[in-house]
């Protein structure tokens, strides 16, 4: 007998009775949902809360990447500036120096197991398919700009998600991303990325069992697709920069310090540009000059510029005979703001760890190799310990690949290690000089993967030295092979000649043979 909502039996023979009716027999009906295009009330509030954070720290980005892009107008301090020349524009390019100095000695060259001494083909086939021999500097360049980059994995764009069809991993820009950490397990436990297409709003919300796709419109938020991978993971990686304990979004390389010395070194030039626009030409003085000196022909008075190049040179004299006096003040030194740049340039120095000459701070000695290898020591150092951060970050970006390509991990995939370019400015002689020295003393082994690494080689062309070796090797050793065996047949063809000499040319030679001797007695005897 059907219950009715209140557990009370319906009679199906009145049609007024059977509203409400939930079930019919021993089966439950359960009432109708449509989670396809809803959000969940814990989704939709986790919405809210990273589209706010995404909103809220956007202007702070912005800012930062203009001060990296030289799209900053100075506040001019309104003294010193005429009103005509207050939007004049000048910039240093110094925040962008110092973030690409850093950028540029981040490369990632693969991937190696522990057990392995070279880069992983499984993994660098899934680092080729998408790309990011290009694109991962993208990652770092966010870093380092903004203070976090952010990675995204997911199913293959086409086909299906097979163990020969990599997954796709794309690099998503800091400005419309949000993500929720969990300090204790060091995971992201949500992320949204925001974006707009066709005047609409939509976004992608990643959670640890699926990764959702919505939609803004006039009632909210809309679930357009639902991608249930239940792999337990949120498939976004974030590569921080500068992380605290308190902030694991990280910081910028541009730090308030580098902006305030960027601000006051451009208005230093933007000073020296307005002197100059004054000051380019000696301002003159005359004493003693009537005003007639100082009009045309017709009695009109000349222009200041007319005046400055025409008759000055050329006075009368007074009534009383005087010469009218004629002078000229000292001309623009733009020495005096060049000096203050320059200490602006060391300042800057101290705080980014780049040599003064890559700042435009001018030595009157020309800088030698040992002392660029030594001013370089401070940025070696910072873009070593970025490496410890960022290979992280792109273990976890390969862990997830391999899960969302086949579900499950190798043993030794916790151990795998990023695998970087030499961060140094390669000087090969002293390289080369203190490699050979180590191989010599038997540490090293000369054709140990470790020394090519060393040398600067990449991990390619390791790979083909490594093919050239063994070809060599191969070569080396069917050459040896066939020296050996001409050697033999020409001992085998001397043996022989010499058999053939010693063999007496007719048997019955007694004397020459020695034959019928009797041992102990002399011949003869």
């Amino acid at each position: 007998m059907p219950t009715g909502v209140n557990g009370s039996p319906v009679d199906m023979d009145h049609a007024d009775q059977t509203y409400g009716v939930k079930t019919y027999g021993p089966s439950n009906v359960t009432s109708l949902n449509l989670p396809l295009v809803e959000l969940s009330d814990d989704e939709q509030a986790t919405v809210v809360r990273l589209t706010q954070l995404v909103e809220s720290k956007r202007y702070g980005l912005e800012l930062i990447d203009a001060y990296y892009r030289g799209n900053v107008h100075i506040q001019d301090l309104g003294i010193s500036i005429p009103p005509q020349l207050r939007n004049v524009y000048t910039t240093t390019g110094w925040p962008r120096v110092a973030v690409d100095a850093l950028d540029r000695r981040l490369n990632v060259d693969g991937f190696r197991y522990p057990d392995s001494n070279d880069v992983d083909t499984d993994l660098q086939e899934i680092w080729l398919e998408n790309d990011l021999d290009a694109e991962h500097p993208l990652a770092h360049l966010d870093a380092l700009v903004f203070g976090c980059g952010y990675v995204g994995v997911g199913s293959p764009a086409t086909g299906p998600n097979t163990i020969d069809t990599p997954p796709l991993i794309t690099v998503e820009s800091p400005l419309d991303i949000a993500v929720e950490w969990d300090a204790r397990t060091r995971t992201i436990v949500a992320a949204l990325r925001l974006f707009g297409f066709e005047g609409t709003r939509q976004g992608t919300l990643y959670l640890p069992d699926e990764t959702i796709s919505v939609i803004k419109s006039a009632g909210g938020w809309t679930v357009t697709d639902r991608d249930q991978h239940n792999l337990g993971q949120v498939m976004m990686v974030r590569i921080p920069n500068r992380p605290r304990s308190y902030n694991r979004d990280g910081a910028s390389e541009i730090t308030p310090e580098i902006m305030s010395i960027t601000d006051a070194a451009s208005r230093t030039m933007l000073g020296m540009a307005v002197a100059g626009e004054f000051f380019s030409a000696p301002q003159r003085y005359i004493l003693g000059a009537d005003e007639a000196s100082f009009q045309s022909a017709d009695g009109t008075q000349k222009s200041v510029w007319e005046t400055y190049m025409g008759r000055v040179l050329a006075l009368e004299r007074d009534p009383d005979g005087n010469v009218p006096t004629v002078g000229q003040f000292s001309a623009y030194d733009p020495s005096v703001f060049t000096k203050v740049i320059d200490s602006y340039a060391q300042r800057m120095s101290s705080l980014t760890g780049l040599p003064p000459y890559m700042l435009g701070f001018a030595t009157v000695n020309p800088t030698s190799a040992d002392a660029i290898r030594a001013g370089e020591g401070e940025l070696i150092r910072r873009a070593d310990h970025k490496t410890v951060m960022y290979g992280k970050g792109w273990r976890d970006v390969m862990k997830l690949a391999l899960t969302v390509r086949g579900g499950h991990l190798p043993d030794a995939m916790a151990k795998i290690s990023t695998v970087w370019s030499a961060t140094a400015t390669p000087t090969i002689a002293s390289t080369t000089d203190a490699v050979f020295k180590q191989v010599t003393m038997g540490y090293l082994p000369a054709t140990s993967d470790v020394t090519g690494e060393t040398l600067g080689y990449t991990a390619v062309q390791r790979e083909r030295i490594e093919i050239d070796r063994k070809t060599d090797e191969g070569t080396s050793l069917l050459m040896e092979l066939a020296h050996n065996m001409d050697a033999k047949a020409l001992r085998v063809e001397k043996s022989i000649t010499a058999d053939m000499a010693a063999t007496p040319d007719s048997p019955g030679d007694a004397g020459s043979s020695g034959e019928g001797r009797v041992p102990g007695v002399p011949a003869g005897g």
